[in-house]
């Protein structure tokens, strides 16, 4: 598919979840999602039916199709932001399972989470989006500053502060996950269990 659409020259970005699996620790998903303009709906829907995808219920934001043989789920949505046209017009080239493929840049992937959640948290994406930045800052795979800093140039507050909740939730995640690791570690000391995984021994002379 991705191969079709650039043969085509038909602009598109790799987004959601796979683009995700890009900049952080890859998650199993069926669905392939794609950003692309709306000019090139008819286009883009020839192409995939082209490549033996069936078509599903045609919405008025997006358009979905699937694979028959292996389940694949294909979303296209199209452009309907300033933010989501800079992010179209401005991909990354990556090497995706040995093909050339433009993905949607880590902060504009960011920012578009953010501008989704946690306002339309009704909607299963949107949670999903949100809890996709937050493990992001708490992996250490966001450079949360830089992402804030386009913001404020922006002007974009709704998203900052959204970007804030998902920053102190991650922190507290990370610092929870920390002390449940040390508390793990002494109940091992005080149950005598002294092997090299749990304790380290420093040896006279010796330094790190």
């Amino acid at each position: 598919m991705i191969t079709a659409l650039s043969e085509a020259k038909i602009p598109y970005v790799l987004t959601g979840v796979m683009a995700y699996g890009v900049y952080a620790d890859a998650r199993f998903t069926r669905t392939i999602q794609i950003l692309a303009f709306e000019n090139y709906r008819r286009e883009i829907a020839d192409l995939l039916r082209g490549v033996r995808l069936v078509e599903g219920d045609e919405r008025q934001t997006n358009m979905s199709f699937q694979h028959t043989t292996s389940g694949v789920h294909i979303v296209v949505d199209f452009v309907n932001s300033l933010l989501e046209k800079n992010a179209l017009q401005n991909p990354s080239c990556l090497l995706i399972f040995g093909t050339s493929t433009l993905v949607i840049k880590q902060i504009y992937l960011t920012w578009i989470f953010c501008q989704k959640s946690p306002q339309c948290a009704e909607i299963q994406t949107a949670k999903e989006g949100f809890l996709m930045v937050i493990q992001m800052i708490q992996d250490g795979f966001l450079d949360v500053n830089s992402v804030r800093r386009v913001m404020q140039a922006a002007g974009d507050n709704a998203a900052i502060e959204v970007l804030d909740e998902a920053e102190g939730i991650a922190i507290k995640a990370r610092d929870s996950s920390y002390s449940k690791s040390i508390e793990e570690r002494l109940a091992r000391r005080q149950s005598g269990d002294h092997s090299a995984a749990s304790v380290i021994r420093m040896t006279p002379g010796h330094s790190c």
